[in-house]
C-alpha cells in the first residue's frame, strides 16, 4: 500500500523524534518511494511497537486512525511538503510554526504524495466512519471534514495544514475522502487527538523559515 507520511512530531517526555502516518498504512517497513526508477528508495522508517490502534483494536472499537513512525538517527523536522514538490517542479515546503484543532470555516491545504495539494474550507467536526481492516470492523473517530478537493488514493496520512497569520499550522493528517449530497469531502483524523493518544507535539519552527 501506498501512502503518504505525515508531520515530524516529538515525544513530549523524552523529545524522541517521530514520523506519523495513517494506522491502516502497512507494511510495518516505510520506504521512500522512487518516482524516477519506479521502485522502492531508502527507508523512511519502521511503525512503533503498539502504536497502531488498527492492529491492536478488537472489532467493533473506535480507533484513531494513526501509526508512530521511528526514523532512528534521522529523525524528523519541521518542515511539511506542498504543492507539487516532485521534480523538476519547485520544491515547496511549509515550516510548522504550532498546531490548532480544526473549526468550521477555517482554511486547510491537504498534502499528498499523489492527488499533491488540495485547498478548502473545515465543514464538519467530530465525524466517525465505519472501516474495515485484517477483517475487522472498527470504527475512525475524531474526523474532520473539508470541503473542496478531493484526495486521492496514496494521500492518507499526508498533512493536513492551517495557513495563519503565525504561519502554517498542524490540524490534522488525511484518512480519505467522503461523498455526502453529491460533492466529494477530504476527510482528516484531527491533531488533538493524534496528540492525546501519543503525547507527542508537532515538530515546530520558531521563525518559520528554518528548523
Amino acid at each position: 500500500m501506498e501512502c503518504t507520511s505525515g508531520f515530524g512530531m516529538h515525544s513530549v517526555s523524552t523529545g524522541h523524534k517521530y514520523l506519523l502516518t495513517d494506522g491502516h498504512c502497512h507494511p510495518d517497513y516505510f520506504y521512500n518511494y522512487d518516482w524516477v526508477a519506479n521502485t522502492y528508495g531508502s527507508l523512511m522508517g519502521v511503525t512503533v511497537t503498539g502504536s497502531d490502534p488498527m492492529e491492536t483494536s478488537a472489532s467493533g472499537a473506535q480507533v484513531v486512525d494513526a501509526q508512530a513512525l521511528d526514523p532512528g538517527s534521522g529523525g524528523s523536522s519541521c518542515i511539511s511538503w506542498g504543492g507539487v514538490s516532485v521534480p523538476p517542479s519547485p520544491l515547496v515546503r511549509y515550516y510548522i510554526t504550532g498546531y490548532n484543532q480544526p473549526s468550521q470555516g477555517l482554511s486547510i491545504l491537504s498534502e499528498g504524495a499523489h492527488g499533491y495539494e488540495k485547498s478548502g474550507t473545515v465543514s464538519e467536526l467530530n465525524l466517525s466512519f465505519p472501516e474495515t481492516y485484517n477483517g475487522k470492523t472498527l470504527h475512525a473517530t475524531n474526523l474532520f471534514s473539508v470541503a473542496g478537493g478531493s484526495t486521492v488514493e496514496g494521500d492518507s496520512g499526508g498533512s493536513m495544514i492551517q495557513p495563519s497569520l503565525f504561519g502554517p499550522l498542524a490540524a490534522g493528517i488525511v484518512w480519505g475522502s467522503a461523498i455526502k449530497n453529491g460533492q466529494t469531502y477530504t476527510i482528516g483524523t484531527m491533531i488533538n487527538a493524534i496528540r492525546f493518544i501519543y503525547q507527542a507535539d508537532p515538530n515546530v519552527s520558531s521563525n518559520g523559515t528554518n528548523c
